[in-house]
Parts: structure tokens; C-alpha cells; sequence
């Protein structure tokens, strides 16, 4: 009777519980409004407006094009009140860095930040390296270079 019992009680607590899946990785996020100051652009700065407009809890933020090569074609410089980039997908880079670092902070004061990229373009974030090998080695060589 008492196995029967714990039994019933163990399935009806089972029932009732639910698992995160996990679609949002890191992007867990607050909805916010928040004012952001870009020039005109493409798809790619639009999409870095819209993710720190809905997602970015400190005040207003400037994403700003420079034209001085300050930083790498994908780097981007953040002085606590203005994003530079020299291109649409430096900002973009800097707009997740800052959701990024807000998250695992907990707060968005404070945040400074500078990205100078080692190569031309930012690869996927993966294990693989410039060599053709991968990192850890458990999968063999990378589907990414001919080698």
C-alpha cells in the first residue's frame, strides 16, 4: 500500500513538472524599451536598433559608424554611452556583446568594452582552428577547410 502510494504521489508530481528546452540559450532577456540612436542602414545595423531596443536595461544607447579605422572591419569600442563600429556587423557584434555582458552581470552600468577581431571576419563561434583541426580533436577534422 505504501509503495502504491509514493507511486501515485511520485506520478502526479512528474505530471505537473516542465523542462525548459533551452531555445534561448543566453538570449534570456527581459522585454524593455529602450531608446537607441543609430544612423540609417542596412538589415544588419536595423536588427542591432531592434535587439538593444527591446533587450538593453541601461539608458540610451548611440550606435555610431566611424569612418576612422579605430577598430578591426568586425571590432567595435563601447564607452558606456555610444557603440562605434567601423561596419554594420562591428555594431551588430557589439550590440550581443552588450546584452551578453548585462546578463552576466546583472546590470547594465558600467559595462565598457573594445573587440579587435585577430582575423579579417569572425568565424563561427566553434571549436574549429585556422589549421583545419579541432580543438578537443573528438570529431575528427573540420567540415570547414579542405585539408
Amino acid at each position: 500500500m505504501k509503495k502504491t502510494l509514493v507511486l501515485i504521489i511520485t506520478l502526479i508530481l512528474c505530471l505537473g513538472a516542465s523542462a525548459e528546452d533551452g531555445h534561448q540559450l543566453w538570449l534570456r532577456y527581459q522585454q524593455t524599451h529602450a531608446q537607441v540612436n543609430a544612423p540609417q542602414g542596412g538589415e544588419i545595423l536595423n536588427t542591432a536598433c531592434r535587439e538593444l531596443r527591446n533587450y538593453w536595461l541601461g539608458q540610451a544607447i548611440n550606435l555610431q559608424l566611424v569612418s576612422q579605422n579605430i577598430v578591426a572591419p568586425e571590432g567595435y569600442t563601447f564607452d558606456g554611452k555610444t557603440l562605434k563600429a567601423s561596419t554594420e556587423s562591428g555594431l551588430l557584434y557589439g550590440a550581443y556583446a552588450l546584452l551578453r555582458e548585462q546578463t552576466v552581470r546583472g546590470t547594465a552600468k558600467g559595462i565598457i568594452l573594445k573587440s579587435t577581431p585577430k582575423s579579417k571576419y569572425r568565424i563561427l563561434n566553434h571549436w574549429d582552428n585556422l589549421d583545419g583541426s579541432i580543438e578537443r580533436g573528438y570529431a575528427g577534422k573540420s567540415i570547414f577547410w579542405n585539408s
